[in-house]
């Protein structure tokens, strides 16, 4: 295997965040996803920091999502975008130390996270359960059961 010629900027990385007074485990963790950068680089033949243009990231990032993980499913979007902000933060703090001229991960965008529906949903006897809830016998409660047949009615009436 080829020398790893990006090592020592890596550990100039690390130097500079544990100045910026970050926790251990979060500089390592960069440090990680460098290394594994840096190791796709070596594979693809890019020995020098000069090699890596925004085409090279841009393949690196769909590595990242071509890739299949240990338990045999494809990376999350999550675990890709988090792999290419460390690239991305490298890289700039490679052009802003003058180490390389311009930053070519800059206009590099982050996949899509894809939207989740929200977990929390009340089933229909917990819904009713909440309803029946306050005292009638009292005004307040009277009030609370009136408006909470009020928003289910309204909630049925938009998912209808």
């Amino acid at each position: 295997m080829k020398e790893n010629s990006f090592k020592p900027f890596i550990n100039e990385y690390a130097k500079s965040l544990k100045i910026r007074n970050l926790g251990k485990k979060t500089i390592t963790g960069a440090c990680w996803k460098l290394d594994k950068f840096t190791c796709w680089l070596i594979k693809n033949e890019i020995t020098h920091i000069d090699g890596i243009n925004k085409e090279i990231i841009r393949s690196y990032q769909i590595e990242l999502y071509q890739c299949i993980n240990k338990k045999g499913a494809p990376n999350t979007v999550s675990y890709q975008n988090n792999m290419l902000s460390a690239v991305k933060q490298f890289m700039r703090f490679l052009h802003e130390h003058d180490y390389i001229v311009s930053d070519p991960a800059k206009k590099i965008q982050y996949a899509k996270q894809p939207k989740k529906l929200p977990r929390g949903i009340l089933t229909p006897s917990e819904a009713r359960k909440i309803i029946h809830a306050p005292d009638t016998k009292t005004v307040i409660g009277y009030r609370d059961r009136t408006i909470l047949e009020a928003l289910s009615v309204q909630g049925s009436e938009k998912t209808s």
